[in-house]
């Protein structure tokens, strides 16, 4: 059908990737809604389902769960993280504390958590291949971590912070693309920019005009610290503002800085490890990590 939602069915394009033809701003948060719903309902019905636990009824039907959700986020996550507008940010922060209450649906649901429990005591004595063995144990020690078996009190509480943190998370994110492209650099005098191609030159005065500043040039910020043009651009004080610009972008006071954001974040992390019976927050972090501990990632090796 014409109208249906892209994310109702798999794509038809090869490895099933994105049809972004098809794509608009309009269908993420309907797909993602329903995605939701649906993945709900499907741990329900695993966590409910009559029949003794076993690998398939169990982990298979988990790793099945969530088709739909599963599309439309993996599109969802990467605009927002690179190409993001006004609308999926807007998204974005609507849907975090719902995606939040999905993770507790699942990690915090203790009626699955003891079918998966009573499979992993199991799993010595079951006839399992190696890469199912290894499920189970993955999927054990992300309910353990996750809380699991916190009795009911502290995972109300635990629920209550990873919303918290889940918008949070949000905030910062959509603070931090924000402030990067309230950072491009905006340059009057092309002499200012030797070294650039005229591509790059020409891409920078289409920018600039973009955004209001008509026989200008912009620079525009990528993600990391040393911007790619530092090493092109031949006039030293404008790779000194392009990289003051960089390294500041999220921490000069205006309505984009994100340093309370992140003081809440580590605080609720802090909450959060210490619900779990853990010291700090790396310490459960570093749970699942090859390091393990946070003395080992100090370590000199």
């Amino acid at each position: 059908m014409q109208n249906e939602n892209p994310f109702s069915s798999p794509s038809n394009l090869p490895f099933e990737a994105p049809d972004f033809d098809r794509i608009q701003n309009k269908d993420f948060k309907p797909a993602i809604l329903k995605g939701i719903a649906e993945k709900k309902k499907e741990i329900e019905a695993i966590a409910n389902n009559p029949e003794d636990p076993n690998f398939e009824n169990t982990f298979v039907a988990l790793e099945k769960s969530g088709q739909q959700l599963g599309r439309v986020l993996r599109v969802f996550n990467l605009l927002t993280g690179a190409n993001t507008n006004d609308t999926l940010q807007q998204v974005r922060a609507e849907i975090a504390p719902k995606l939040s209450e999905l993770g507790d649906a699942v990690y915090l649901n203790d009626k699955l958590f003891q079918r998966v429990k009573t499979i992993y005591e199991q799993r010595d004595e079951l006839d399992l291949d190696a890469e199912s063995k290894r499920l189970v144990e993955v999927y054990y020690r992300n309910f353990e971590l996750s809380g699991a078996n916190l009795p009911e009190e502290k995972k109300e509480a635990l629920k209550k912070l990873n919303s918290e943190l889940a918008q949070l998370r949000t905030t910062f994110s959509n603070k931090l693309l924000e402030a990067g492209k309230a950072a491009s650099l905006i340059v009057d005098d092309k002499e200012l920019l030797k070294g650039l191609s005229d591509a790059e030159l020409k891409g920078a005065a289409k920018k600039a005009e973009e955004h209001g500043h008509k026989g200008a040039f912009e620079i525009t910020l990528q993600n990391t610290t040393q911007q790619p043009d530092l090493q092109k651009l031949q006039n030293r004080a404008t790779r000194k503002a392009l990289f003051e610009n960089s390294i500041h972008r999220a921490d000069n006071g205006n309505e984009y800085d994100t340093q309370s954001t992140l003081a809440k974040i580590a605080h609720i992390r802090a909450k959060q490890a210490a619900l779990l019976g853990f010291k700090n927050y790396a310490e459960w972090n570093l749970q699942d990590q090859m390091a393990q501990t946070p003395e080992a990632v100090q370590e000199d090796r």
